[in-house]
């Protein structure tokens, strides 16, 4: 069954010129831009085939223990998706709280508002990527300007076989945070009456304030942002909901932000240990006796020094020096 009207629809052209955004006026004409053929057309646009052919699972594990699925699309589909993010999503600017998936902005933008907090509050969203849904992406395609079939064409592009905003397409990233602007906007006026710092890296959300907030207090700010959520079709995670006062170590998307930006002590122990008892032992036994087998253990190392320089570039410089010098 195909479910694509190939007519003329209610393109609004002056919107997708003030945008700066190519204008489509029909699916063919869309089809020829992106260069798709008649035979990717039944892959990519036919109920029976979608959820077999477009993407392949992959597991990886998480830091925090489990596993994360992602769905990684045929390369035809890569490469379309990365044209649809070049010449149409590229174009808008994201919510300044947004630090996830943007150039230029990163963990450390995330924890720098709340530096010196004296409460802090984390909420999750829960499943933030397959709660965006086939109806979300058409809507903002809608947005932007283009007409019926042309956004629903797009959408279809964008989505899994279940009609889910998929973890691994290039599209993705970045219309998780364009869908998300109208909540990011929403949070930051509730926050902004009570002189909170709010930040959302992806689906990890931080409001804090430099006033040591009552309970009470705590639990409403809590219920207004679930609220907002679920208006918006998110389900926040009831579970990993958490605050904290400044008696203790606060720590924003892994940096710790208490009176200044600084690295975890436990990371820098880890890699302290790992350099001295290297270069000591050598990099199997080490291994050994850690009792770790990964193939990947020296980019794990090298990855703790660049996230170290992203947060204190001399101290990440220093131990990328140590690194280098073990000849790995």
């Amino acid at each position: 069954m195909n479910w694509i009207n190939r007519e003329e629809d209610n393109v609004n052209i002056k919107r997708l010129n003030e945008y700066k955004l190519p204008v489509i006026i029909n699916v063919n004409q869309l089809v020829d831009i992106l260069g798709i053929s008649k035979q990717q057309e039944k892959i990519y646009f036919y109920k029976e085939s979608r959820k077999e052919c477009l993407y392949k699972i992959v597991e990886i594990p998480k830091r925090s223990g489990g596993i994360r699925k992602l769905e990684i699309p045929i390369e035809s589909l890569k490469i379309i998706q990365k044209s649809i993010n070049n010449v149409i999503l590229s174009k808008f600017k994201m919510s300044k709280e947004a630090n996830a998936y943007i150039k230029k902005r990163s963990i450390v933008t995330n924890a720098i508002p709340h530096v010196g907090a004296k409460t802090i509050i984390k909420i999750d969203i829960k499943d933030f990527f397959p709660s965006i849904n086939f109806k979300h992406v058409y809507g903002q395609f809608r947005y932007f300007g283009y007409g019926k079939n042309v956004a629903k064409y797009l959408a279809l592009l964008c989505v899994d076989g279940n009609l889910k905003l998929p973890q691994g397409a290039p599209t993705s990233p970045t219309l998780s945070n364009l869908i998300s602007v109208h909540m990011d906007s929403r949070i930051r006026g509730y926050c902004a009456k009570y002189n909170y710092s709010y930040t959302r890296y992806a689906d990890d959300i931080t409001i804090s304030s430099k006033e040591k907030l009552n309970l009470p207090t705590i639990m409403s700010a809590k219920n207004f942002v679930f609220m907002i959520l679920r208006d918006l079709e998110f389900e926040p995670n009831e579970e990993k909901f958490k605050f904290f006062y400044n008696g203790a170590k606060l720590q924003v998307t892994g940096v710790v932000v208490n009176n200044k930006l600084s690295v975890p002590k436990e990371k820098i122990r880890e890699l302290d240990n790992a350099i001295r008892y290297i270069s000591k032992y050598g990099l199997i036994e080490h291994m050994k006796y850690l009792k770790i087998d990964n193939n990947n253990y020296i980019g794990h190392l090298y990855g703790l020094a660049y996230y170290i320089k992203m947060i204190d570039q001399v101290k990440g410089e220093f131990y990328l020096q140590k690194l280098n010098k073990l000849n790995l």
